[in-house]
């Protein structure tokens, strides 16, 4: 599964606090334009001075609107994740009349109780057209509740004619919180998580993880050894040899019968003569569920869950980047005949990390907050708002994008020299000398 904060807790409350400056920037179609003046969370009664005149917009300004920063012909309704870019573009034609004029534009949050002011800008009008950068970074979310903020766009045009653009249902520009939970990370040194939520975030939209596979490009299992507390769990792995239980030999056995019967190897009929089994094959291949996965998963012989403690681990790459996973076990052996018996030697043991990078069902994922770079279990103080998987499916139908997938780690190998003794029957429908166990 994904990154769980909050698995077993409840969503108490989220709340606001604090401002923040934001950077801006305004051209007139000219390299190098500054604006005349940036102001943050202010209100309209310090910018107009006197009552506003909003019937005249029309004459001033034809149309203000959010357009794409690679295609500004193209109107944007969202802001969605882009690697290291918050930027938002406004585009703003005007009539003759506005020429030389001052003008404020100012980026609000349409609240159902009320507007809140982001930010506004200031700028003399020296062209028709005027394109508006406005940085969104993750300080704009200072005041809790709900994750997405709903912006539009008012125009003030010498600080007495008032317009407000892109302010329906269908135009407000719709910035969600979740958007800034890779830049959360990535502050953090949580540098996995940063990347595995990247990868689904840049990514088009997908429910299907089975579809679409991570394999060994992100996720590493050495890198987590660090962690003392996954390096207890994968010792006592080893220590316990949980490849030699009893349910593991006999799917060690049944795997081989299957190469077996497939043809891959036929079993030795003389003390003279072994034969080996197992494969590190990163080859895509089918599993019984038609899902992708390497060749060498399909012949796991055994698995261990790993979850995190939701109330002792601590806030840190692993906890956020994973969660909780399986530990599979691959083998690597020779089959000897003692003209009794099969002999099944082991050489080595490859030890993985699979999981699902989905959002499905219920989870919550704890409490984030741009403002302050972090992430809580339980918040404390102001501008944290709660995620679960249900946001991250809300963002991929509003966007569009945002894959789940499947991912699996590099293999840490282990040398073992252990074995065991089989015997041997034949396969009813191959007629094949086949091992049987148990």
């Amino acid at each position: 599964m994904a990154f769980n904060l909050l698995e077993g807790f409840s969503n108490p409350w989220a709340a606001g606090g604090d401002s923040a400056a934001l950077n801006t920037s305004a051209t007139n179609n000219k390299p190098g334009y500054e604006a005349l003046q940036t102001n943050v969370f202010d209100n309209d009664k310090e910018v107009l001075g006197i009552e506003a005149d909003k019937n005249e917009i029309s004459k001033y300004v034809k149309n203000a609107k959010w357009v794409d920063g690679l295609d500004t012909r193209k109107s944007i309704t969202f802001l969605q994740y882009k690697e290291n870019d918050d930027n938002v573009i406004i585009k703003i034609d005007f009539t003759s009349y506005c020429l030389n004029k001052i003008v404020t534009i100012k980026i609000l949050d349409s609240d159902k109780i009320f507007e809140d002011s982001i930010v506004s800008q200031t700028f003399l009008v020296e062209q028709l057209t005027t394109f508006s950068t406005i940085n969104l970074n993750g300080k704009i979310f200072i005041k809790g509740g709900d994750g997405t903020l709903k912006l539009f766009i008012r125009v003030i045009i010498n600080s007495k004619v008032l317009g407000d653009f892109c302010n329906d249902t269908n135009t407000l520009l719709k910035v969600p919180v979740l958007r800034y939970i890779p830049a959360i990370m990535k502050h953090n040194g949580w540098n996995i998580g940063y990347e595995l939520q990247k990868k689904w975030f840049m990514s088009q939209a997908n429910e299907d993880y089975s579809m679409k596979i991570d394999l060994a490009d992100t996720v590493k299992f050495g890198y987590f050894l660090k962690y003392e507390r996954f390096k207890v769990f994968v010792n006592t792995i080893i220590n316990d040899k949980i490849w030699l239980t009893e349910n593991a030999k006999k799917e060690i056995v049944k795997q081989i019968n299957i190469w077996v019967v497939d043809g891959k190897i036929k079993l030795p009929t003389n003390i003279f003569e072994f034969v080996k089994f197992g494969t590190n094959s990163t080859k895509f291949v089918l599993d019984e569920k038609d899902g992708l996965i390497p060749e060498f998963d399909k012949y796991h012989i055994q698995h261990k869950i790993y979850d995190e403690s939701i109330l002792e681990s601590p806030i840190d790459d692993m906890f956020c980047s994973l969660g909780s996973f399986q530990i599979k076990i691959i083998i690597f052996c020779k089959i000897h005949f003692d003209n009794t018996k099969y002999v099944i030697s082991l050489e080595k043991v490859g030890l993985y990390i699979e999981d699902k990078f989905d959002f499905n069902g219920f989870q919550p994922l704890g409490f984030w907050s741009p403002f302050n770079s972090e992430a809580k279990k339980i918040p404390t103080g102001t501008s944290y708002y709660y995620i679960s998987n249900g946001v991250y499916r809300d963002y991929r139908t509003l966007t569009k994008m945002g894959s789940d997938f499947h991912l699996f780690s590099d293999v840490h190998y282990i040398s073992d020299n252990s074995s065991f003794l089989t015997d041997y029957t034949t396969d009813n429908v191959s007629g094949k000398k086949i091992l049987k166990y148990g």
